[in-house]
């Protein structure tokens, strides 16, 4: 009863570290189901910390690269957009 769902457990800490979903299981058995539902929330806080670095990353492209100030500024509101949209 309860090799099937640590093995379901395992699946789903090998998909995290490969960046995939993991969505939350439900085993019938409380303590997975909360391991589960934390692996779930892991991945969400991921993607978010991902998508963060990602818009970060390209504002410090465009700093170093843009000498345009007015563009240089659109780039920051767009990046500024794009992260208060995401929350």
């Amino acid at each position: 009863r309860i090799a099937a769902p640590i093995r379901a457990l395992e699946r789903q800490a090998g998909a995290l570290g490969r960046r995939e979903a993991v969505p939350a299981l439900r085993s019938g058995l409380a303590e997975v189901d909360r391991v589960s539902l934390a692996l779930d929330e892991a991945t969400a806080s991921l993607r978010e910390r991902n998508h963060l670095l990602n818009v970060l990353n390209r504002v410090g492209r465009s700093l170093a690269a843009e000498l345009d100030p007015d563009r240089l500024m659109q780039s920051l509101v767009a990046a500024g957009t794009e992260l208060a949209g995401a929350r």
